[in-house]
């Protein structure tokens, strides 16, 4: 693995966040990770308006790598590091301040903006966004692609293979409270509270939560349950078990 690519040796407090009052006036000619991953390899002519996904299959083809290369698959370790800090870079790590939530808002075009740290997050979970198509929002000066369903979503996801890295300790608070596993997303779209999970109510008022979180029981297969008890009678809780993915986690920010 080259020493000089964005990996998980790098620091995380390192890297500059919007939630950085200094920023960007503290790091303005800094490259952005996945331009510095690029620039790694110094005859490869990378094209920044373009998908990130994309230009990295040319760079296999330009490497001649095949899916089976040693080299491929450090520089794949690479380049997935790279999303993940491209992602902190613009929307910040701090799950518990407001201003990444509201930059997230503006970056899918939510108005106007909510104040509160509770009406923010909300409001991001519950639009169904790419998480990759949001990474690259500043690069390719794309308008951030909305859908009206999870499954929409997911199907999207399947087609393009914008897949977000599930595992990276660079990963921040904000994204790991936006990651999902959505493929099999549910048959009814539900809102989500603050803290991303699955609000219904059920029979006689009770409240019921589809927890992205995975605490509690898991299954092997996919979704682990368990039920309890809600106000008035009839509500369930159910938590969902994360599967682990190697290929990564399909990512969205969803109702």
């Amino acid at each position: 693995m080259d020493p000089s690519c964005p990996t998980a040796a790098d620091p995380l407090e390192d890297i500059p966040s919007p939630s950085d009052p200094t920023y960007p006036s503290k790091h303005p000619k800094r490259p952005s990770p996945i331009a510095a991953f690029f620039e790694t390899y110094p005859n490869f002519h990378n094209d920044r308006t373009a998908s990130a996904g994309s230009e990295y299959k040319r760079l296999c083809r330009f490497m001649g790598w095949t899916r089976d290369d040693p080299e491929e698959q450090a520089a794949y370790a690479d380049f997935k590091d790279a999303l993940v800090m491209q992602f902190n870079v613009h929307y910040g790590t701090d799950a518990e301040d407001v201003r990444p939530w509201q930059a997230l808002c503006e970056a899918i075009g939510i108005t106007p903006v909510p104040r509160e740290l509770k009406d923010a997050r909300e409001a991001v979970f519950n639009t169904h966004v790419n998480l990759v198509d949001l990474t690259e929002a500043h690069t390719t000066l794309q308008k951030v692609r909305t859908f009206a369903t999870e499954r929409e979503l997911a199907q999207y996801t399947k087609r393009t293979a914008k897949y977000m890295p599930g595992r990276s300790p660079l990963m921040g608070g904000v994204l790991r409270a936006l990651l999902r596993f959505i493929t099999h997303p549910p048959e009814n779209d539900l809102k989500r509270d603050q803290y991303g999970r699955y609000v219904k109510v059920g029979e006689g008022g009770g409240r019921s939560w589809w927890d992205r979180t995975g605490k509690g029981s898991r299954a092997r297969g996919g979704l682990a349950r368990r039920v309890r008890g809600g106000g008035g009678g009839g509500g369930r809780r159910f938590v969902v078990g994360l599967q682990d993915s190697d290929e990564g986690v399909v990512v969205d920010l969803d109702d």
